[in-house]
């Protein structure tokens, strides 16, 4: 029996490539100060980019994060955190926690009607960006270390 096909990410400070099962490599690059970061990969010719966005509420401050395609001002994709009361996000943080409950939506229909398995790219992307910053902000660029992760069907 064939072992289960993987997808790898190997993270660097700067840099994480994700090899998928139909041999697709992106990398995604990690681009601007600590402000601004946004996350960067290209797809079959496309340049796309999830952006940032910090939204400060009561004494928290919560990260979302908005897929452009290209020059485009219209977002494709989002991640979004939920919004957690501060016994809640203390319940989070002791049941070990380090990444928010989030919520991800594809809003752009030639994404999901896509024939380029890009859905696929934008998930794995959200996801790799979230994480990602979520590390640098809470425990600092430590240099690089791999990751892999069953593949879902």
């Amino acid at each position: 029996m064939d072992p289960k096909p993987t997808v790898e990410l190997l993270l660097s400070s700067k840099t994480i490539v994700l090899q998928f099962s139909n041999y697709a490599k992106v990398e995604l690059r990690c681009r601007g100060s600590k402000a601004s970061r946004q996350y960067e990969f290209e797809y079959w010719g496309n340049d796309y980019h999830w952006k940032r966005v910090a939204e400060k509420a009561g004494m928290n401050t919560y990260y979302s994060y908005h897929l452009q395609k290209g020059d485009s001002i219209q977002s494709a994709a989002h991640i979004v955190c939920n919004m957690l009361s501060p016994s809640q996000i203390r319940n989070e943080e002791h049941a070990g926690g380090w990444v928010l409950p989030c919520s991800m939506w594809i809003s752009d229909q030639s994404i999901l009607e896509g024939f380029t398995d890009i859905a696929e790219v934008v998930v794995a992307t959200g996801l790799a960006a979230l994480v990602d910053d979520t590390i640098k902000r809470k425990f600092g660029p430590n240099g690089p270390f791999q990751l892999i992760l069953p593949q879902v069907h």
